[in-house]
């Protein structure tokens, strides 16, 4: 589908810890802070289907089990590093 004349353009503010992370991503992915933000306007604005789910539910609902596997890893890593205590008394 080819895009039409690019002309409105947004302007929006990020801590520099944002912006770091936001680039650093963007380059080990190989593309532009542009290209990124462009993909996600147009997977935000597509969301028509009512049975999809906003961008911003789904991406809190990632960030809810990646807590929660941080913290079974956490668990997981104590009980490994107990048992070699105990093994090696």
């Amino acid at each position: 589908m080819p895009h039409s004349k690019r002309t409105r353009m947004i302007c929006i503010r990020l801590s520099e810890e944002e912006y770091d992370q936001l680039q650093s991503n963007c380059d080990a992915q190989g593309v532009a802070i542009s290209q990124l933000i462009r993909a996600a306007v147009t997977y935000f604005t597509s969301q028509q289907n009512g049975n999809a789910r906003p961008l911003l539910e789904s991406i809190n609902e990632i960030d809810g089990r990646v807590s929660s596997l941080d913290r079974e890893v956490a668990r997981l890593s104590a009980l490994i590093g107990l048992a070699r205590t105990e093994k090696t008394q």
